[in-house]
């Protein structure tokens, strides 16, 4: 699903992903390849299409349409995994997106800013009971106001609920897995002369200060119908305002609020 996620920094990745359920692993190679008794949670045949909305305070944001190619892909970086090529349209530009299914196990290569690297993300776990979390790290090198700094996360997934209930534009639908996304540990440091030289360069930390409320339910089948994305983050600017003070105490990385909902899709 469009790509919508994370901290300015982290500019697209966690509107992550449109899940799904690998419906025939031979119609996709190691794309999709599901060989677990728990129903698939996406489908990878070619043809097959969500419809999805995004809204922000009862506001129409966009409109979309994500639909399964006939066409697997691979990358250098990641070369022991094949991936799916799906293809979301908003009206107006057609973008690739890349899935992969192994087993119980559904990942997404999720594209950042060209600041940050693509993570092979692990987006759902199909047959982990209530309460089971995993994490995957991010190092980026990222520009802050002038200065270039280490930026270090984790995104922690989370089941919280199994053979859960909700219903999306009038649709009701079972045995839905909810999953609940967090941005961790956030910070970014860096070495900044502040001095001529010999004087020794200064180490300085930002924290991140993230207040988040990230939520995704996946049907069986269907794979995402529901996604609430709430997010503010903020880059705590105090140990290096006090040693230049005309900068601000902390900047705004991002201030999102925003449900996308599948409208329809021709997977039952």
């Amino acid at each position: 699903m469009k790509k919508t996620l994370f901290l300015g920094l982290f500019i697209s990745i966690f509107v992550i992903s449109c899940k799904k359920d690998d419906s025939n692993a031979n119609n996709s190679g190691n794309g999709g390849n599901n060989s677990g008794a728990t129903p698939l949670f996406f489908s990878f045949n070619s043809g097959d299409y969500w419809d999805y909305k995004t809204d922000s305070a009862n506001l129409t944001l966009s409109l979309f349409t994500l639909t399964s190619t006939n066409k697997d892909t691979t990358f250098p970086s990641i070369p022991s995994k094949q991936f799916h090529i799906f293809e979301s349209y908003d009206g107006t530009t057609i973008t690739e997106e890349y899935y992969n299914a192994n087993g119980n196990n559904y990942y997404q290569l999720v594209s950042l800013t060209n600041l940050l690297p693509t993570l092979d993300l692990k987006y759902l776990v199909t047959n982990a009971p209530a309460n089971t979390y995993w994490d995957t790290t991010i190092n980026a090198i990222i520009p802050i106001l002038t200065y270039n700094f280490n930026l270090t996360a984790k995104i922690r997934q989370t089941i919280e609920q199994t053979n859960t209930s909700i219903v999306v534009n009038g649709t009701s639908y079972d045995s839905v897995i909810k999953l609940k996304t967090e941005i961790l540990n956030a910070t970014a440091s860096s070495q900044i002369q502040l001095l001529p030289a010999p004087f020794p360069a200064t180490t300085i930390n930002l924290p991140i200060d993230i207040a988040q409320d990230i939520h995704t339910f996946y049907a069986p089948r269907v794979g995402e119908v529901q996604r609430n994305y709430a997010i503010n983050a903020t880059a705590n600017l105090r140990s290096l305002s006090a040693l230049i003070t005309t900068l601000p105490d902390s900047i705004s990385l991002i201030n999102t609020n925003r449900t996308t909902t599948l409208l329809n899709s021709n997977v039952h």
